[in-house]
């Protein structure tokens, strides 16, 4: 391991996996913000510490998140989260997951995750492509860590994490229970 990142050396090439946001940070963390000044750095390091060429190095999964900060309790929306278009929700114990064949979602609270951000109320929504071809649908024609820096990269990213939100059926539990139900109105499970 170097700075979070797992690498293996093979006979004619090299096998790396972890988050270059983590490797932004010493391999501590990930939930601070990370820039497009922070993936720059971050490529230049690993081309002068690792002898990583962003030009060559191939991408074979990716996955992209964002960190939302609430004035509530993540938990709170995540508790609502019902499906996503017709697959519910596995429960872990920082929040959801939606499993895809190709790609998977996680809504969880970074606030739990990392201590460092235990009151600062933070929704984290990330998505990650187990196989380029989903991504390349969603995110644009990828396949080098350089094309990371791509401002179309960026742009359909931001588009591709708002969009999930639309999908996602919500009911707020904890406001139905405060409500005055009638009786026949009310739904026996």
């Amino acid at each position: 391991m170097y700075k979070g990142l797992e690498i293996k050396l093979r006979a004619n090439s090299c096998w790396i996996n972890g988050s270059l946001h983590k490797f932004k940070n010493s391999g501590e963390h990930n939930a601070d913000d990370f820039f497009y000044s922070d993936l720059e750095n971050v490529l230049m390091d690993m081309c002068d510490e690792i002898g990583i060429n962003p030009n060559y190095a191939e991408i074979k999964n990716i996955e992209i998140g964002v960190n939302l900060k609430l004035s509530y309790d993540p938990i709170c929306f995540i508790d609502s989260i019902i499906k996503r278009e017709t697959c519910y929700p596995e429960l872990t114990n920082i929040g959801d997951e939606i499993k895809y064949s190709q790609y998977s979602i996680k809504i969880y609270s970074k606030s739990r995750q990392d201590k460092r951000y235990k009151d600062d109320n933070i929704l984290r929504i990330e998505t990650r492509f187990k196989k380029m071809v989903k991504a390349r649908k969603v995110v644009g024609e990828i396949q080098y860590l350089e094309d990371l820096l791509e401002p179309y990269f960026w742009f359909h990213s931001g588009r591709y994490l708002n969009s999930l939100l639309k999908d996602i059926d919500i009911i707020d539990i904890r406001k139905l229970l405060k409500e005055d139900i009638s009786t026949e109105d009310k739904i026996e499970v």
